[in-house]
């Protein structure tokens, strides 16, 4: 009560972030540190900023979640005074990169075992960060000579990328196309055999999934793993509902994944229920490393629309 009477707190938020209510935005609770958040809010009177409410509007969930996401896209107004500070309760290792950057803003006033109290203020939650992600292009740019100044990946090539431009479709993202779908026929993204990839390195697949539209978003995304003798195993799956990253009608989808030995073969596929009929539109499909991060230059008409592809990202030079 003590740190919150004397910094002007004026919301609480929870990490590991979780915003649970809205069927087409979701993103689960560990439920030691959201019980742990809704005692604090409950006894001392300051909003929780986590939903838990069910049939929360839709809008709303997402714009709580593009707050709490990547600090280089557009940022959505939050129903509190810029001047406030938001006190950020933290139980267990945060694994989450989108988590550990938003702790990286705050300060630490509080700690007991394995939970902890930051400060931060609602303009730094909300703040653009691209000049950061722009230096670390700039630093990239050095390494890899002219390279950047063309649409070519670097410093390395990905495992797979496709933009989907020669194929035509009434929503892309970026350039002429991108690819369009039956979710309900459960569509082959792409295949690879594991003597593409090493073992023992943590790889992601990310594209960008077109969100809108009810229930759009409600899809299974898996790498599904083959090994040699013909078993069959789906490790590594999630939903676009789950995504940390909302950039207008486009969600990120982001899946690590492992490969276990060479001669495996993985099939990344997609699938919704039998009885979603509409069609889906996927965008920039990548294959990486995830220990390395990839830039791509993207020129546009001019200097304010040009775009640094980072991983999956997408960041507007200016």
């Amino acid at each position: 009560m003590e740190i919150i009477q004397r910094q002007n707190v004026g919301s609480l938020l929870v990490l590991p972030y979780c915003n649970e209510g809205a069927e087409e935005v979701l993103v689960h609770c560990d439920p030691g540190a959201i019980r742990l958040g809704q005692l604090l809010a409950y006894h001392t009177g300051v909003p929780l900023i986590n939903s838990t409410i069910t049939r929360t509007s839709i809008q709303e969930a997402r714009k709580q979640v593009q707050a709490v996401g990547p600090s280089w896209y557009e940022r959505p107004r939050l129903p509190f005074a810029l001047d406030e500070t938001i006190l950020v309760l933290v139980k267990g290792e945060l694994h989450n990169a989108y988590d550990r950057a938003i702790i990286g803003r705050a300060k630490s006033v509080h700690s007991i075992g394995d939970v902890s109290l930051h400060l931060l203020a609602q303009k730094d939650l909300l703040k653009d960060d691209r000049a950061a992600a722009i230096a670390d292009w700039q630093k990239a740019a050095l390494v890899c000579a002219d390279s950047t100044s063309t649409e070519r990946w670097c410093p390395d090539e990905p495992v797979l990328f496709d933009n989907y431009d020669g194929a035509p479709a009434t929503h892309s993202l970026l350039g002429a196309g991108a690819l369009s779908l039956a979710l309900s026929e459960r569509p082959v993204l792409a295949t690879f055999d594991g003597r593409l990839l090493d073992p023992g390195v943590h790889y992601e697949v990310s594209f960008w999934f077109y969100n809108h539209g009810p229930m759009q978003s409600l899809a299974n995304v898996c790498v599904m793993n083959t090994y040699s003798n013909g078993e069959v195993h789906w490790d590594h799956c999630t939903d676009p509902r789950f995504s940390r990253t909302i950039n207008g009608d486009w969600t990120l989808v982001e899946l690590p994944f492992d490969m276990e030995n060479e001669d495996d073969l993985l099939t990344l596929y997609i699938e919704a229920d039998h009885k979603h009929l509409d069609s889906a539109w996927i965008d920039e499909l990548l294959v990486r490393r995830s220990d390395v991060d990839l830039y791509r230059t993207l020129p546009g008409q001019d200097k304010r629309s040009a775009v640094v592809q980072r991983n999956g990202h997408l960041i507007l030079l200016q």
